[in-house]
């Protein structure tokens, strides 16, 4: 059988304290991953984000109820809305300008109305007038 290798006592205490060395690593290093996992834990529940673009939220579709040129945006992307808030505008010059249109017409067919209205008074003045002379035409045969 072979003997033990005789340990001397100063390499026993070196021994010992490379264990105990090894242990303090060992130790400082766990300590150090559950602090960075805390920290990343609490990092990742102050900021929302996703890897895979899904969104773990609820989602509404916007849509304008009319056409037209966005010419502003209000929001920024992940941002909170609230109903009645202004999300986007419009460019409103072309519906200015269709009011613009649509009430130079109305102001085009009052006129052409007060025309008309001009002419049939007119037209009633002329017809009371021939009736008369037809009476009197009559009266005088």
């Amino acid at each position: 059988m072979d003997d033990p290798i005789p340990v001397t006592r100063l390499q026993g205490q070196r021994l010992r304290h490379l264990i105990s060395r090894g242990k303090l690593i060992v130790l400082a290093i766990v300590a150090l991953a559950v602090l960075i996992a805390l920290r990343s834990q609490s990092w990742v529940s102050q900021h929302r984000s996703s890897s895979d673009a899904s969104i773990d939220a609820d989602v509404v579709h916007v849509a304008p109820e009319v056409g037209g040129r966005i010419i502003e945006i209000r929001v920024h992307e992940n941002s909170s809305v609230h109903r009645g808030d202004i999300l986007f505008q419009i460019d409103p010059l072309p519906y200015q300008l269709l009011r613009s249109q649509a009430q130079a017409d109305l102001a085009l067919a009052e006129a052409q109305l007060e025309t008309q209205r001009k002419y049939v008074a007119t037209q009633r003045s002329t017809a009371t007038i021939a009736q008369d002379q037809i009476t009197n035409a009559k009266a005088n045969y």
